[in-house]
């Protein structure tokens, strides 16, 4: 029975005890390779992450002018939309534009194809201005992986120092042992 009792605390103190005893006795210039070589591995996807930060960059900004052109135009189109619809509201029977007769009909027929272009044009714009916002939140989340990565090297870096001043420590401390023997 009082076995039993104590069995757990056995059982969850034992492989604690193991990771512990395995950790320690690593040898620390092994502990530096293995930093070392960490490092090298994230050179390449911090450059890989760097370069596609660049490209979303640029992609947020080539849609950010395109929404602005098309913004401007389908502004164009909504002023001569209007302008149409107030001539044809005006009641004549004949329009002259650009040098050309028009007919009521033909202007109304005319104002309901452009309406129609608008209404598309409209769509486009907010499903461009949608693709922006998930673009820039993918340009965030990109931002942030790379600053993660840089951060997990500078972690990288100072852990090799503090193992590098570790050795020194222990080479002085074997120099200074085998001195006094």
């Amino acid at each position: 029975l009082m076995f039993l009792r104590h069995a757990r605390t056995y059982v969850t103190t034992g492989p604690d005890w193991v990771r512990e005893t395995v950790k320690e006795s690593v040898p620390i210039n092994f502990e530096l390779d293995r930093a070392r070589s960490m490092i090298r591995n994230l050179g390449p996807a911090i450059a890989r992450a760097k370069r596609h930060v660049a490209e979303q960059e640029v992609a947020v900004e080539q849609l950010s002018a395109q929404i602005d052109q098309a913004g401007k135009k389908l502004g164009k189109d909504r002023e001569a939309l209007a302008r149409l619809n107030n001539d044809v509201k005006s009641g004549k029977d004949v329009f002259h534009y650009a040098g050309r007769t028009w007919s009521s009909n033909q202007v109304k027929a005319d104002l309901v194809s452009r309406f129609e272009r608008v209404k598309t044009a409209d769509q486009t714009v907010n499903s461009l201005r949608d693709i922006h916002a998930a673009r820039e939140k993918g340009l965030t989340a990109a931002v942030q992986k790379l600053t993660a990565m840089q951060s997990a090297r500078r972690d990288l870096e100072a852990k090799i120092e503090n193992l590098e001043a570790r050795v020194r420590l222990v080479e002085v401390a074997q120099a200074t042992s085998e001195f006094c023997f």
